[in-house]
């Protein structure tokens, strides 16, 4: 008997010792990007990491690394340099089931919070906080216990205390606290960003996942969050594969270092300017002058907005009942036009004006059939010469759930004008152009002629 254990110990020991000394695979893995809709993505992370999660990865996967950028969400949006630092608010905003739904018990507790205030303003008059706490579109309902065994299992790490109390103090992803233990995420949800794994590298201590965000359909993009454009970052692993750090890349197109940031407190005055002008129409598309945006577009998108004498002029033209019909005559989308940017039509612009024409009334008409995006987050910044620049996120309400970004060019002189807009995500750029790398800290902003952003060093 004595005998036997010995050889298996022996045998077990020279296992051991077979691998430990194994020759590990390459230290740096290019990876093509994958389809952001796989379901791969959306699956827990595999099972042998989390049975052994005290074991060092012999291998990251190129899945591995994508699911991990999945789970993670919108913390990706925010640069870490500890796990202590990651932002819980942003981790599991977007995460909703039917495991999440809230409860009608909860309902007293939480109406009076501001943030369910903004949502009970958003959604029908008809439906009731209890009816909103039933679903998983506007509220979704965590338990501190489900919150920490999930940054743990990321992580490796116990949440702090800090980490609880800033969960409730995220601005752009709303947390309310219910009770003990118990905290809704409040807010129309969005889909996270779908950040694509570039590049796997080994590193003496673990991995480092280089990634892009892209526009959901394999083109680049950039997401919006904390004043800065983001087109990408890299995400550091310890040699168990728990997320230790990000950091994150600004798109080095879009620098503002010279660019004094103006308080929140002004840049909501602006807002609240744009939005009385119903600006966002205008910040619907991307043009470096006036002259040069699409008016039959934003004619679509409500330039005009309806009102009683469209409705008497349907029925004089008899178009039909469907739908949401506008007409405007000339001077009035001249008018509509100068005093969002400052200046007329150009004739080129009205020449390309597909809504027909009627002499007998003097109005261009159609069907309204635009989306207007509102804007959700922004920052302004003021450049040395006095320009205003409004850096701003908007949600699309429709079946993919979209963020798109934008950076306009404002002046304020007699009045506020919009003389440029520039949108995300743009047109895919160059492979060579999409390699995150980091902004020149050393970037300013300035402006050529009227309506131009560029860049110098």
């Amino acid at each position: 008997m004595k005998r036997s254990v010995s050889i298996l110990s022996i045998l077990l020991f020279l296992a051991l010792l077979s691998a430990c000394t194994k020759a590990p695979g390459p230290d740096t893995q290019q990876v093509s990007v994958p389809d952001s809709s796989s379901k791969d993505a959306e699956q827990e992370l595999p099972a042998r990491r989390q049975a052994e999660p005290d074991a060092a990865l012999q291998a990251l996967t190129e899945q591995e690394a994508q699911q991990l950028l999945t789970r993670l969400g919108f913390a990706l949006l925010s640069e870490f340099d500890t796990p202590s630092r990651l932002p819980l608010a942003r981790m599991l905003y977007a995460d909703a089931s039917a495991a999440h739904a809230g409860r009608a018990s909860e309902a007293a507790s939480l109406r009076s919070d501001p943030a369910v205030q903004r949502v009970l303003a958003q959604i029908p008059a008809e439906s009731s906080l209890e009816d909103a706490l039933a679903g998983t579109m506007w509220f979704r309902r965590h338990t501190l216990e489900v919150i920490s065994d999930e940054f743990t299992r990321l992580t490796g790490a116990d949440v702090t205390e800090r980490q609880i109390s800033d969960l409730t103090d995220d601005a752009r992803f709303c947390w309310v606290k219910s009770s003990d233990g118990v905290y809704y995420a409040a807010g129309y949800i969005q889909h996270a960003p779908a950040p694509v794994v570039t590049q796997v590298r080994r590193t003496d201590s673990g991995w480092q996942i280089d990634y892009l965000q892209t526009d959901g359909a394999g083109g680049a993009s950039v997401e919006w969050a904390d004043g800065q454009f983001l087109c990408g970052g890299t995400l550091t692993l310890d040699a168990q594969g728990h997320v230790c750090a990000n950091r994150i890349d600004v798109d080095p197109q879009v620098q503002l270092g010279a660019c004094v940031s103006l308080p929140d407190s002004q840049t909501r005055d602006l807002l609240l300017q744009l939005r009385e002008m119903d600006a966002e129409t205008l910040l619907s598309q991307s043009f470096s002058f006036p002259e040069d945006a699409d008016l039959q577009a934003l004619l679509c998108c409500g330039l005009i907005a309806p009102g009683k004498r469209a409705q008497e002029l349907r029925a004089a033209l008899g178009e039909p009942s469907w739908g949401t019909f506008a007409a405007a005559a000339p001077e009035q989308i001249a008018a509509r036009l100068e005093q969002l940017t400052g200046t007329a039509p150009d004739p080129r612009q009205i020449a390309a004006l597909r809504w027909p024409y009627s002499e007998a009334y003097d109005v261009y008409y159609g069907m309204v059939s635009g989306v207007v995006l509102p804007i959700e987050d922004a920052q302004a910044y003021r450049t040395p010469d006095g320009t205003i620049l409004l850096a701003y996120a908007q949600t699309v309400e429709d079946a993919s759930g979209r963020s798109f970004c934008g950076l306009a060019v404002l002046e304020d002189t007699d009045g506020l004008r919009i003389v440029s807009n520039r949108r995300y995500p743009l047109q895919p750029l160059p492979p060579a152009e999409l390699s995150p790398r980091r902004g020149t800290a050393g970037a300013a902003c300035g402006h050529g002629r009227r309506g131009d952003i560029f860049l110098r060093e």
